[in-house]
């Protein structure tokens, strides 16, 4: 998403500049070679306090006038901060999540500093922006909705299925169901892993990949052992072939928890690959998924319900290409990047011509 308001935005509107509390990062190289000023080592540490104090000079010698940050505390924190001491830089924060994980006080503090003096709120969704109002006592005024996107021609899908699972070392004419998803707590491999372990019987042929790593990867290989499900279910890691992957599969799953899960960019490219969807109905993938005609939505947590949408979808192609197809439809009309990008742009020269609100 940064990457792509960063570098499409209408520059002759808007000028970008990118400052980052610690190393440049990936995300932050790939912006600087595209000639986007990136700012790195704003912090020495979690707790450095002049971290503001440089902010500050920062911004007043690149005459910034929008803040944008996303819903994580420090940033929060600091942002809020320099809005207080000058008002003539305006602050837009945009939720990604419907809840969080992590220190609780921490997110108390970021949020008292940040939410009073924010000018613009952004929201994933209606759903996402009513969840957030109600649980933060935002007011509605503030907010705008810009959904997610994704690059419908990266993500696109394949007439010849076998030969992308053939990529992927599987069989050609074996079930795939894959999951794409950082391995973290709240996106519940666990059930994945499960739901795995009770369809092999069914599909002995049948293959789970998992696209992703993380924290919980050590614990949910073990896991895998336990079930007697490593031979099929497949840990692939970080992958930059997931449009490839995506072909690969028969089915998409995601069975996340309700927490921090809102909007998730992984099933707009799934949808965009023609794959049919069956997810936890949690957050705002209501918004995502339409149940019955993309894919099938299911009790969070709930395994039974979990296993019977996906052995109906692998016991029938010609709802999966039927669900597949209008998935594919539907992001290409609903989830453009121009949409994305112009939204966000929007936002930014709306908060810049404001007032002063935080009398």
């Amino acid at each position: 998403m940064l990457q792509n308001v960063m570098t499409r935005m209408d520059r002759t509107q808007l000028e970008p500049l990118v400052a980052t509390l610690y190393n440049r990062g990936v995300i932050g190289e790939q912006l600087e070679s595209k000639g986007i000023k990136v700012h790195a080592h704003m912090a020495r540490s979690k707790w450095d306090p002049f971290v503001g104090y440089r902010l500050m000079r920062l911004f007043k010698k690149e005459n910034v006038k929008v803040i944008y940050v996303g819903d994580s505390a420090l940033p929060m924190f600091w942002a809020g901060w320099i809005r207080r001491r000058n008002p003539q830089i305006k602050l837009v924060i945009a939720f990604h999540s419907t809840g969080k994980i992590g220190n609780v006080i921490q997110f108390a503090i970021a949020n008292r500093m940040a939410f009073p003096v924010t000018d613009r709120f952004i929201a994933l969704a209606e759903t996402h922006r009513e969840f957030l109002c109600k649980n933060f006592k935002l007011p509605k005024n503030k907010f705008s909705i810009v959904a997610g996107c994704t690059d419908t021609e990266r993500f696109q899908p394949i007439d010849d299925k076998g030969t992308a699972k053939k990529a992927v070392g599987i069989e050609p004419d074996a079930p795939v169901v894959g999951i794409v998803a950082a391995l973290r707590p709240e996106k519940n491999h666990s059930l994945f892993i499960k739901m795995a372990a009770t369809l092999h019987s069914k599909f002995p042929k049948a293959k789970f990949i998992i696209v992703g790593d993380g924290t919980e990867r050590a614990r949910l290989e073990e896991e895998a052992k336990e079930q007697d499900a490593i031979d099929y279910v497949i840990f692939l890691g970080s992958r930059k072939d997931t449009p490839d992957l995506y072909n690969a599969m028969d089915v998409d799953v995601l069975c996340s928890h309700p927490v921090i899960e809102t909007f998730p960019q992984v099933l707009l490219e799934a949808q965009a690959c023609s794959i049919p969807i069956v997810s936890t109905d949690v957050g705002s993938i209501r918004d995502v998924i339409v149940d019955g005609e993309t894919g099938f939505l299911v009790p969070r947590g709930d395994l039974k319900a979990l296993v019977y949408k996906v052995e109906q979808l692998l016991n029938d192609a010609d709802s999966r290409k039927k669900m597949g197809q209008t998935g594919r439809e539907r992001v290409v009309r609903l989830f453009k990047v121009e949409d994305m990008v112009s939204g966000y742009g929007n936002v930014f020269l709306e908060a810049a011509q404001l007032g002063d609100n935080t009398k």
